[in-house]
């Protein structure tokens, strides 16, 4: 749901549903990824719920009213049953109770944790599970412990936390490495041939006499923070309102990402509004594919972590950061030397969409390699 047309046809149905919340619901819309949710329930929930699934399944059917019954579960039918009033008719006619069907067994809280954790598809704390599932945090402490010892559960710091973060241990998540949930992988499109041939105009010599020449190619990942964040945007007189972007910044140098025409720029420092600078979110031929971390061959290393990212933009462009996710750029490492003169160097570029890394995407100690 990326365009404002889209966005027009459910405005009003929102709206009707949680008036309270559903500017906010509206805004978050655009930047919505693939797998996630928001869930608007005012009866049951005070804010608007936000989840994450990889798949969502759903069955609409058309009953009549005497075929209802037949479709509810047996716990709603219990649930009911306490409110339904019977009245005779004729003292002639026999009343007959349909009584409810006994629900199934209640699952064990290592049971709904495992459940719980499986759907969420990231590391978490105990306070946040116990959060969710309706328990004491001491319970859940408790049973998250048994699970860790049967080696069902994992649990480790996130760099710089003393917080206990918990994970099912088949995710294969490293909050001690940055890797927190699931990571997106950006699809490679660009071929290591493909790349020599757009990359030749980038030698040293005329369009028919290069005095350079490629000897080799490596392939690697760049990891990147995919964060979402909350600004206030100036309107008319004197009234403001808050507005949801996307920030792609560079977890290898902290750099802030935008695309022009040819380069992927990566910003040391910022001149313009990162409003108007064309990101990742720009161009149709980016995409994200959640994976977990066992489904990568290998995660780059991540040398900034989330919470110096936040501080960054908090710092340099006075947003609030609210959520982030990792991502994983495919890049060429083209490897160039003169033909006649004892010099080499490198050109990087991005195997997505063939632009050419410039600015602040390497590390004073090395260039970006697979660890």
């Amino acid at each position: 749901m990326m365009t404002q047309q889209d966005i027009a046809r459910v405005k009003q149905i929102i709206q009707s549903i949680d008036p309270t919340h559903a500017e906010t619901v509206l805004q978050k819309l655009p930047s919505l990824r693939t797998g996630e949710f928001l869930m608007l329930s005012p009866d049951v929930y005070d804010d608007v719920v936000n989840f994450q699934v990889r798949w969502l399944v759903t069955d609409h059917l058309t009953l009549d009213e005497q075929d209802i019954p037949a479709s509810m579960l047996p716990e709603a039918k219990q649930f009911f049953a306490k409110y339904q009033i019977i009245e005779e008719k004729t003292k002639k006619k026999k009343v007959q109770t349909v009584l409810a069907a006994a629900p199934p067994p209640e699952k064990t809280l290592p049971e709904r944790i495992k459940l719980f954790l499986n759907s969420v598809r990231k590391s978490v704390s105990a306070e946040y599970v116990a959060e969710n599932l309706g328990a004491l945090v001491k319970d859940v402490e408790k049973a998250l412990n048994s699970l860790v010892k049967s080696k069902v559960v994992k649990r480790s710091r996130a760099v710089g936390d003393d917080e206990y973060l918990y994970w099912l241990s088949k995710f294969g998540f490293e909050p001690s490495k940055n890797v927190l949930g699931e990571v997106l992988a950006i699809p490679t499109r660009i071929t290591q041939v493909e790349a020599f041939n757009r990359a030749k105009s980038w030698l040293e010599g005329s369009l028919f006499s290069k005095k350079e020449e490629f000897y080799d190619a490596k392939f690697s990942h760049m990891p990147i923070w995919k964060v979402s964040a909350t600004r206030e945007a100036k309107r008319l007189l004197f009234f403001s309102k808050e507005e949801v972007d996307t920030y792609y910044v560079s977890a290898v140098t902290g750099a802030l990402i935008s695309l022009e025409r040819g380069a992927m720029l990566f910003h040391t420092v910022m001149t313009k509004s990162a409003e108007k600078l064309k990101d990742f979110d720009d161009d149709d031929d980016i995409t994200f594919i959640p994976r977990l971390p066992i489904e990568v061959p290998r995660i780059p290393k991540v040398k900034i972590g989330m919470k110096k990212i936040y501080s960054k933009l908090k710092l340099t462009l006075g947003v609030k950061p609210v959520y982030s996710e990792l991502v994983l750029l495919p890049i060429w490492n083209l490897k160039v030397k003169h033909k006649k003169k004892n010099k080499k160097r490198s050109i990087f570029m991005d195997a997505a969409t063939g632009r050419r890394l410039v600015g602040n995407f390497k590390s004073k100690a090395q260039s970006p390699r697979k660890r």
